[in-house]
C-alpha cells in the first residue's frame, strides 16, 4: 500500500476517534448514557422506519441495554413507540422534544461534509465483515466441514481478534503470514483461490501490509509487496 493511502488510513482512525470522544463527551453534557446518544443518531441518519429490533441489529451493544434506553427515552418523551405489524417489536419514532435534542446533539457533530466518510466507516466493520466470514465458511466446506461445524471453528478467532483490538490497537494485534514477511505462506494460498477471491486476498493483505511496515519497521516487506501487485 502507498504511503499516500497509508496516511489516509491513519486519518480515517483519527477522525473516528475524535468522533467517537465527541459522542462520549456529549453524552456526559446532557446527562445521557453512550448508548442513548447512539439511538439518536440512528434515527436521525436513518431514511427508513426504524424498529426496535433494527435499533439493536445495528448496535454493538445487549439488547437490554438498548432496550432499557429506548424506554428510559419513551418515559422522558424524546420517542414514541408505535405498534406495527410485526408484534415482537415496535416503530421508533422522535417527538417534538426528541427531535429538539438531536438538533442541539448528534445534528451539531455530524456535518452534511463527514456523513457519507462516516457511515463507510461504519459499513465496512459492520457489513463487510460478513462478507469475510461468509468466505471463510466457504473454504471450510470445501475442505469437509459442516456450516455449523465451521462456524463453531471461527467464531472463537473472531471473538478473539475483537478482543485483542479492542484491548491492545490494531497494530498491536496484527499476526499472520503478511505481518511475519512469510511470502512461501502468501503463495500457497493465492494458488488455491479463485481469481476473484485471490484479487480480494491480495487487496486486504495490501491494507495490512501497511500496519505491519509501521509495527516492524527494520523488516524488508519488498518481496511482499511486489508479488501482491501482480
Amino acid at each position: 500500500m502507498s504511503k499516500h493511502l497509508s496516511k489516509k488510513m491513519l486519518e480515517l482512525n483519527e477522525i473516528m476517534k475524535e468522533t467517537d470522544d465527541l459522542y462520549r463527551n456529549l453524552a456526559k453534557k446532557f446527562k445521557m448514557s453512550d448508548c442513548m446518544i447512539w439511538i439518536l443518531y440512528i434515527l436521525r441518519e436513518d431514511d427508513r422506519s426504524v424498529t426496535q429490533s433494527d435499533i439493536c441489529n445495528m448496535m454493538y451493544m445487549p439488547k437490554q441495554t438498548v432496550n432499557s434506553s429506548l424506554k428510559k427515552m419513551e418515559a422522558e418523551g424524546y420517542i414514541e413507540l408505535l405498534n406495527i405489524n410485526d408484534k415482537r417489536s415496535k416503530q421508533v419514532c422522535l417527538t417534538e422534544k426528541g427531535v429538539d435534542l438531536a438538533n442541539n446533539t448528534v445534528d451539531i457533530i455530524i456535518s452534511k461534509e463527514n456523513k457519507s466518510l462516516y457511515h463507510a466507516a461504519a459499513v465496512t466493520v459492520s457489513n463487510f465483515i460478513l462478507g469475510l466470514v461468509n468466505n471463510s465458511l466457504t473454504y471450510l466446506k470445501d475442505c469437509g466441514f459442516s456450516e455449523e461445524i465451521a462456524m463453531e471453528a471461527l467464531y472463537p478467532l473472531i471473538e478473539f481478534n475483537l478482543k485483542n483490538i479492542k484491548e491492545n490497537g490494531i497494530m498491536e494485534s496484527l499476526t499472520g503470514p503478511v505481518e511475519r514477511g512469510d511470502l512461501e505462506t502468501i503463495t500457497s494460498h493465492c494458488k488455491v483461490l479463485n481469481q476473484r477471491d485471490k484479487k480480494m486476498y491480495k487487496l486486504l493483505s495490501e491494507n495490512i501490509l501497511s500496519i505491519a511496515e509501521m509495527k516492524n519497521k527494520q523488516r524488508n516487506y519488498e518481496k511482499i509487496r511486489e508479488y501482491l501487485k501482480r
